[in-house]
């Protein structure tokens, strides 16, 4: 025997809708006014994936509201002080990223020093 009430189900979903905006726009409040008392890269990252989290959610019940997301996002992106922090730390990704490059290749390290120690010892034409 199978028993499908479809208006307790749309109940229970709308239900699970509504408590998951909820959450979502207090996480939002939440991370936003953290932003106001410290700006950190983590605390910018994680608004940001609120920001496309909300922007998802709303769009895919074609809700508005995700217009006003969209917005807020836009609004953090085009800070100044967001731009420099985002951008000093893609640079220290960048070096990192070049370093631990360095670490795992320390052969190739040896031979450009190796080359570059040939190259500046070898004699000139003129020498010869």
């Amino acid at each position: 025997f199978f028993f499908n009430d479809t208006a307790t189900t749309e109940i229970y979903t709308e239900q699970i809708v509504g408590s998951v905006r909820c959450v979502q726009e207090t996480d939002i409040a939440i991370c936003e006014s953290e932003l106001l008392e410290n700006l950190t890269i983590q605390i910018i990252e994680k608004l940001m994936s609120l920001y496309q989290k909300a922007i998802e959610y709303f769009s895919a019940y074609n809700d508005p509201t995700f217009e006003n997301y969209v917005d807020r996002l836009h609004v953090l992106l085009i800070r100044e002080d967001v731009q420099v922090l985002l951008r000093s730390s893609q640079e220290y990704e960048q070096k990192k990223s070049k370093k631990t490059e360095q670490k795992e290749n320390p052969e190739e390290e040896e031979e450009k020093k190796e080359e570059c120690c040939l190259l500046y010892t070898s004699p000139s034409p003129r020498d010869s």
